[in-house]
């Protein structure tokens, strides 16, 4: 017979074990529960901040919160300043929220602490489009991963394409993929977007870019903004009936964006390590522009540049120098001459007098040069461009223009 002390030992640790169980569960759930909360209260406090920006608007249609994970739809609209630019593009997020959560990122599996994720699609329609486009049910992911000290990493990848239409044009790229790290505001951020390939074709012509990445490093402070992006290609190529036209070999952008005290300075500066324009070859050419001491009054006051003639474009130049603007555009010689000869030949071609012409293309293309060089020497004659050797130089600081009226 058992023993009556053994069994009510035995009821009081079970009793005992359901009650830390039943505690356990509720501090869980309540932990999530608590987490979702404060997970919506930012989500909220950020759709806020973005809509003070200019030129963006965040409208926010449903927010369902769950114990684990929660929903939103939402609409944002780029270019909001602007009807005739506007842009809305309909976005569904799954948030993923609690003290406890396991991660599978494009780096594997993470347990985190603390954090949220963020699973982005796009809207059903903009969705089935992209579907039917890359053939995949899966074709656009984006995933952020948040801490609670707000700072937050984001994966992207957007699937391979590889689609022809019936005129035989034909689109293809790889596997679009980028990871950046920010603050929820996205006032400061680095990462890196890389696309390995990207063609675009028909039947007569091709256009192809390898291993094309670019760079994102931004910091926002109250008094103080710097943005600088690299942009580069191991090679851009353009060809024709089967001849390689234009060949750019080992290509990097720099774009660098510094704000301060109202004033803004502009640095890029793009390096070719090799090329070839038709039969000619080119190696380590640089294209430069600088412009310092931008302030505001002077932006606020610039009409728009497609509104600008060429001579009303030099004007405004000068007017920018005038204003304590130092402005400093580099270009190199001969690389610039076959480029301009070369687009100018295609764009001639394309003409209704173009279409007309039976000279042979080489006559035409030599032809075109003459004028281009003609062109390019008047205007140094003019001084709009200072002769530098290797390179002509669009220089209108002070300095500058003191050297080129004296001489």
């Amino acid at each position: 017979m058992p023993d009556l002390t053994e069994i009510c030992r035995v009821i009081i640790l079970k009793k005992r074990f359901l009650l830390v169980l039943a505690s356990v569960t509720l501090v869980i759930g309540c932990s999530y529960f608590l987490t979702g909360k404060i997970i919506q209260k930012n989500y909220y406090e950020t759709v806020a901040r973005i809509n003070t920006k200019p030129n963006i608007k965040v409208t926010l249609l449903n927010y369902k919160r769950g114990l684990m994970h929660s929903t939103a739809d939402l609409e944002v609209t780029v270019g909001a300043n602007n009807p005739a630019t506007t842009q809305i593009i309909p976005l569904r997020q799954v948030i993923t929220h609690g003290p406890i959560i396991a991660l599978n990122t494009p780096n594997g599996y993470r347990v985190k602490v603390l954090a949220g994720q963020i699973k982005s699609s796009l809207g059903a329609n903009m969705q089935k489009m992209l579907q039917n486009a890359t053939k995949s049910e899966d074709p656009l992911t984006i995933t952020t991963i948040v801490d609670f000290s707000d700072q937050a990493t984001t994966w992207l990848n957007l699937t391979a394409i590889d689609q022809s239409t019936e005129t035989e044009f034909h689109v293809e790229w790889d596997a679009i993929t980028g990871e950046i790290k920010h603050d929820l505001n996205f006032a400061n951020y680095k990462g890196t977007v890389k696309l390995p390939l990207l063609e675009v074709s028909k039947p007569s012509w091709q256009f192809k870019i390898s291993d094309l990445a670019l760079v994102l490093d931004t910091s926002h402070q109250e008094s103080a903004y710097h943005s600088s992006n690299l942009l580069s290609a191991k090679s851009i190529n353009y060809s024709k009936q089967g001849l390689e036209l234009i060949k750019l070999q080992d290509i990097s952008t720099t774009l660098a964006f510094t704000n301060k005290d109202d004033n803004l300075t502009l640095d890029l500066l793009t390096k070719v390590a090799n090329s070839q324009i038709v039969n000619q070859q080119f190696t380590n050419d640089t294209i430069k522009l600088q412009a310092n001491y931008i302030n505001r009054d002077t932006l606020e006051h610039l009409p728009g540049v497609s509104s600008l003639s060429p001579k009303a474009t030099i004007d405004l130049m000068q007017e920018l120098t005038v204003n304590s603007t130092e402005l400093t555009f580099e270009l190199p010689k001969h690389f610039t001459e076959a480029l301009l000869s070369y687009v100018s030949f295609e764009m001639y071609r394309a003409s209704p007098l173009g279409k007309y012409d039976r000279r042979p293309e080489q006559a035409v293309l030599q032809d075109i040069s003459g004028s281009i060089n003609k062109l390019v020497s008047g205007a140094v004659k003019q001084r709009l461009f200072l002769d530098k050797g290797d390179y002509y130089a669009l220089n209108f600081n002070r300095e500058t223009t003191g050297e080129t009226n004296q001489g």
